[in-house]
């Protein structure tokens, strides 16, 4: 007997979040304000279609910017005037560990995930001898100490005053 929750699958938009992304599917992603996680506005394998939706998107948000993008080798690439994958994009569907998600929520810890200019999210964690490190947060490289951003190579320090909560002070 189908349940309520099975049936939540009839609704195309919560079937095409639970579903992973298709090779040569193009997805229309919000690419500023970056999240944590990557946020699809449209999923479709036409690329009329999601280029029409992309540019809609664009006119109809005055503080987010949406990009057109396409699956290839399980990867976000950047599209050229034809549809066809140009560079391989910044912006990727990072897996961040479960560890650090249920972190956010810990009141006796003493950091929170960043997310760098390209998307790419990192821990910060302050320690109580109030010195603080960034270490990776990814399900398949959490743990690993960073001084740059692995995606993109700023400088961590550079995107951490930008980003972060946390105060530093000039000596």
């Amino acid at each position: 007997m189908d349940t309520a929750a099975d049936l939540l699958f009839l609704n195309e938009e919560v079937a095409l979040r639970i579903n992973p992304f298709s090779e040569g599917e193009y997805l229309v992603i919000q690419t500023h304000p970056q999240e944590k996680n990557l946020k699809v506005s449209k999923r479709s394998f036409d690329y009329e279609e999601a280029k029409k939706y992309c540019e809609l998107e664009n006119l109809g948000h005055d503080y987010a910017t949406f990009e057109l993008r396409i699956i290839r080798d399980n990867k976000l690439w950047t599209v050229n005037n034809l549809g066809y994958p140009r560079t391989i994009s910044q912006q990727q569907d990072w897996k961040v560990s479960l560890e650090y998600l249920e972190a956010i929520h810990d009141n006796d810890n003493h950091g929170e995930i960043i997310v760098c200019f390209c998307s790419y999210p990192y821990f910060h964690g302050v320690t109580a001898q109030t010195s603080s490190n960034c270490v990776t947060c990814l399900v398949d490289d959490h743990g690993r100490e960073i001084h740059s951003c692995p995606n993109c190579q700023v400088a961590s320090l550079q995107f951490k005053i930008k980003n972060s909560k946390f105060k530093i002070k000039d000596n």
